[in-house]
């Protein structure tokens, strides 16, 4: 079957008007910002929709992240201790009745020393209500660098399964072991 010049014609006006419609349509057909425009009238009464779902917590202005004091950029070393004090917590501090305990173990992966077994003494059990806590690290800082240690400070939102919200910071020691780096000690400072 072979396609004789008027199909061919046929088909090609085809498609150019197809493209002349999709062109029409995303210069002048796609202006919606997703906001109704009301001109020349005044709303008023009523009440303003809040969307329900995922909400932006508002962080305390004490809890923004802080500036650094000199301008040059973390060495990749410092951004691989900032990196695991912040997973180390925000697995640590992040746990379910459910879990099985498994913050625990995630957290053991990333500690060493005396950390290990102070870990171990805080294991939780399954009886009772249910009872949880997502930790989110809002915003970390390396205080204290050299190639055999780090401190991190972090400041940290907790939500409970509740609905409480706290805020708080803590500091997170770290030392070098061998091309990695492993936590050391985690000191928690509720907010006030």
């Amino acid at each position: 079957m072979s396609i004789n010049f008027k199909d061919k014609r046929i088909i090609i006006g085809i498609l150019l008007g197809l493209i002349l419609v999709l062109v029409f349509f995303v210069i002048f057909g796609a202006d919606d910002s997703g906001e109704d425009e009301i001109v020349g009238e005044e709303v008023t009464g009523g009440e303003q929709y809040t969307p329900e779902g995922d909400r932006i917590e508002t962080v305390p202005r004490f809890y923004l992240p802080v500036e650094r004091t000199t301008s040059t950029p973390l060495s990749p070393s410092e951004m691989v201790a900032k990196n695991i004090a912040v997973t180390f917590v925000e697995r640590f501090e992040s746990r379910s009745s459910l879990n099985d305990n498994s913050h625990i173990e995630d957290a053991k992966k990333l500690a060493s020393g005396n950390l290990l077994n102070w870990l171990e003494t805080q294991r939780t059990s399954r009886e009772g209500e249910y009872a949880g806590v997502t930790a989110r690290v809002v915003t970390a800082e390396v205080e204290e660098f050299n190639q055999q240690s780090a401190k991190v400070v972090v400041y940290l939102q907790k939500q409970y399964a509740d609905g409480k919200v706290e805020y708080g910071s803590g500091t997170v020691n770290l030392a070098s072991a061998g091309s990695n780096w492993k936590v050391t000690a985690w000191f928690w400072q509720p907010g006030q």
